[in-house]
């Protein structure tokens, strides 16, 4: 039995970021809607793992990840190992368990759109400078103060 489920506002965008701190990394998680066309020989090129019965990632995450994109395949520059699948033609993957992803992706027929989210780590920003600011008054007018910065 397949339960649909719509699928957030936030993910129907086509690519959003949520920042997150983890162990001082800066996370942030890209969406991303892809067609595949099943293609003899390769189906849709992508092999999946995880679920709630088997989870992929060593945290415990239950979500369906791909583990395998095939050279040459419908997936290949569309999809990554470790991608998060959201959803297949709308009917939401998250929180279910391997077979029945699986059988949603069987049953997609010739093509299937998915939603997928990638974690992405950003870079640290820049240590912050230190800048030496100093005041100076002005000989020429009164009361008039001019800013000079210093490196």
């Amino acid at each position: 039995m397949h339960v649909r489920r719509r699928i957030s506002k936030i993910a129907e965008r086509n690519l959003f970021q949520i920042l997150i701190f983890q162990g001082g990394e800066r996370i942030a998680w890209e969406f991303h809607h892809v067609t595949l066309q099943r293609v003899p020989g390769y189906g849709f090129g992508i092999a999946v793992s995880g679920g709630r019965d088997n989870p992929h990632f060593t945290n415990g995450d239950p979500s369906i990840a791909i583990s395998d994109v095939l050279t040459g395949g419908p997936a290949e520059g569309k999809l990554m190992i470790n991608d998060r699948v959201i959803s297949a033609n709308s009917v939401s993957l998250e929180g279910v368990d391997y077979a029945t992803a699986v059988q949603v992706l069987r049953d997609s027929g010739h093509s299937v759109n998915l939603v997928v989210k990638r974690r992405v780590v950003l870079p640290q920003p820049p240590e912050p400078q230190t800048v030496k600011v100093s005041l100076y008054k002005n000989k020429k007018k009164e009361g008039e103060w001019r800013t000079y910065r210093k490196a």
